[in-house]
């Protein structure tokens, strides 16, 4: 599959979140190259050593 300008790109955390602000240049990354990036603020809380919670904000 060929991501062009214009599609969505889902980021998840289906481990652990993340521990600092790295996810932030990467997302500015996928950005520039035109994609349009959906991530939940709920990747970056914690459930036990999880990231989030099995709930669905809805914002993706």
């Amino acid at each position: 599959m060929k991501l062009s300008p214009g599609d969505f790109v889902d980021v998840i955390a289906p481990s652990s979140p993340p521990q600092n602000r790295e996810w932030k240049k990467g997302r500015a990354i996928l950005e520039s190259w035109g994609l349009k990036v959906r991530f939940s603020e709920e990747n970056l809380k914690a459930w036990s050593f999880h990231a989030g919670t099995n709930k669905h904000d809805g914002s993706l």
